[in-house]
């Protein structure tokens, strides 16, 4: 039986640096993978990096990331970005993804929206 992990939020601290959460809690179930951040006297959680985003490019070229070549101004990426991972996760390819990204023990586990469609992601 497949464990189900919960999504209703993607965050970032930075052009190349997602986080998924669930009811405002970065999620840290497995087979997420917590890094932090580390800035001026604070930290950050996030779960996906520039290298993540290297490897799961391969699988899904929207997940490029951010180098200034694309003419995208850094907002912009980061929302383009929020969106594939929105509807990576609604498709269900988010799993994998994940698989790919973490190994193939990952495929006990599935990915899915647990709230209501952010009006910016709708198609």
């Amino acid at each position: 039986m497949k464990k189900i992990i919960y999504v209703d939020y993607i965050s970032s601290i930075g052009e190349n640096y997602f986080s998924l959460l669930y009811r405002g809690k970065i999620i840290t179930d497995y087979p997420f993978q917590c890094k932090k951040k580390v800035q001026v006297r604070s930290f950050s959680r996030y779960h996906f990096d520039r290298d993540d985003l290297e490897v799961m490019s391969r699988l899904e070229p929207k997940l490029t990331p951010f180098d200034g070549k694309e003419g995208l101004a850094k907002k912009e990426f980061i929302y383009h970005m929020k969106m594939t991972f929105y509807h990576l996760i609604q498709s269900g390819k988010m799993n994998e993804l994940l698989s790919y990204l973490y190994g193939e023990h990952v495929k006990d586990i599935e990915i899915k929206w647990g709230g209501e469609t952010p009006p910016i992601f709708k198609i």
